[in-house]
């Protein structure tokens, strides 16, 4: 028997190993890929609920009475309104809404969630010297937040004017079920 400088057997493994990586890295890539383009399309999408709950809480809702239409205890009770929290104007808020909009986030978090269209976690501030308004579910430390976008609006409170912040978050990863 000869001596060879290589086997057939060493070349076959190497040949093997070889396929077997770049079927990794091709699966690698496509899985890399596909995270990717799933995170974008929810980046995207919280960015549109963001921009869609912060116009729709400058205006009066629909119908402009929405705060008369149920029980602020119960957010199922109104059935299908649109909340804004404006009356006289855009911007120029109503306390008896934004006590309606509180009282009914507080009670029923997850149904208000619906009546506003959002599917992330929410939170508003409405602030001014003298008052400080929180409404939805304030991230907690424990809650890791992953993705929060803030949107900002100059509002009339009371005749006085005020800031309106206005949180959408999440603590779940985007791509990742």
């Amino acid at each position: 028997m000869k001596l060879q400088f290589i086997s057939i057997d060493a070349i076959f493994a190497v040949v093997v190993f070889l396929f077997a990586l770049f079927l990794l890295a091709f699966v690698w890539y496509d899985i890399n890929t596909s995270l990717s383009l799933a995170a974008s399309a929810s980046v995207s999408s919280m960015q549109a609920q963001l921009s869609s709950l912060s116009s729709q809480l400058m205006g009066p809702g629909v119908p402009s009475n929405w705060n008369y239409m149920g029980s602020s205890t119960s957010a199922s009770s109104f059935g299908n309104v649109s909340i804004g929290l404006a009356t006289g104007g855009i911007g120029n808020f109503s306390m008896q809404k934004i006590m309606t909009f509180e009282s009914l986030a507080n009670s029923d978090y997850y149904h208000s969630k619906t009546l506003l269209g959002v599917g992330f976690d929410y939170y508003v501030v409405i602030k001014n010297t003298n008052l400080n308004i929180t409404i939805g579910r304030r991230p907690q430390p424990f809650d890791s937040i992953l993705t929060q976008y803030v949107s900002n609006s100059r509002v009339n409170l009371a005749n006085a004017p005020a800031t309106m912040y206005v949180y959408v978050w999440t603590n779940t990863s985007f791509g990742v079920s």
